[in-house]
């Protein structure tokens, strides 16, 4: 067969049931007829999350002209709906109900006991050769690191590795910065209370090895310009600014202008509060 005939070849009712049958069957051969398989799922609370060689290998990344092709996405779909039966106990109609979630793919968020929610991304349904995640920006109505009185005030916190011998940032697993924007509605915190929050808390220690603290991000007063001793918080009315750089150091830099931006950070998003 011609190259340029295979993307376009049908995806007919007999190539359809040949595939769901072999893909219930691989499903059944691993889980059922293996003890120690079936053992381990029917004794252990599982979560689960597919990758390409449940679908085909390389799913999401071939040129739109293959990924598109009926085969290809005959065999996705099929694919999905045994993924969604044997994984999550659902089916495409009711994954929504379920809380499955996302724009073309079915994400998990669980609860697992009172201090752990693994999240579960479906990063095979939203692949493709054109767009690639390369950072995430989560958004928290109450922030998830922030000075110890008040909430209502804007900063960068940061999350790293506790101890003598600190990886560089880009090396760091445990690694994350926080960028905390006040509530555009609440009365902002006195200046007092900004004060005392630099001198009393702006370090702690959430977990093992593992430092939380609110960083110098903050050197002129963005209303009248002028140079601040206090440079983790401030309360102001505000909102972020994020821009992307083509090329990223292993620190992070910031900087606020007298415009209120803030920047050198992830993807160019544009956020308010």
């Amino acid at each position: 067969m011609e190259w340029n005939q295979k993307w376009a070849l049908e995806f007919t009712d007999e190539s359809k049931y040949a595939v769901k049958q072999y893909y219930f069957n691989n499903y059944a051969e691993h889980w059922e007829r293996r003890p120690k398989m079936k053992k381990a799922l029917g004794s252990i609370p599982s979560l689960m999350m597919w990758d390409d060689h449940v679908i085909f290998g390389g799913t999401g990344s071939y040129l739109p002209l293959l990924h598109q092709s009926p085969i290809m996405m005959g065999l996705f779909e099929i694919g999905q709906q045994m993924r969604l039966l044997f994984q999550h106990h659902t089916t495409p109609e009711k994954a929504r109900k379920h809380r499955l979630f996302g724009y073309q793919g079915y994400n998990c968020l669980a609860q697992c006991g009172s201090h752990l929610a693994p999240l579960g991304a479906d990063g095979r349904s939203e692949h493709n050769d054109l767009q690639n995640v390369a950072h995430l920006i989560v958004l928290f109505p109450v922030p998830f690191s922030f000075a110890r009185g008040d909430v209502h005030c804007c900063g960068v916190s940061r999350l790293q590795t506790q101890g003598e011998h600190i990886p560089l940032p880009l090396n760091d697993s445990k690694l994350m910065y926080q960028i905390i924007s006040s509530a555009i509605v609440n009365r902002l915190p006195h200046r007092i209370v900004i004060c005392a929050a630099h001198c009393f808390g702006t370090k702690w220690y959430p977990v093992v090895d593992t430092e939380e603290k609110l960083i110098d991000s903050f050197e002129r007063d963005p209303e009248q310009g002028a140079r601040l001793f206090l440079k983790r918080l401030l309360p102001n009315r505000n909102w972020c600014y994020f821009e992307q750089f083509t090329v990223m150091d292993s620190t992070l830099n910031t900087r606020v202008t007298q415009t209120g931006f803030l920047g050198r950070l992830f993807g160019l998003l544009l956020i308010f509060f």
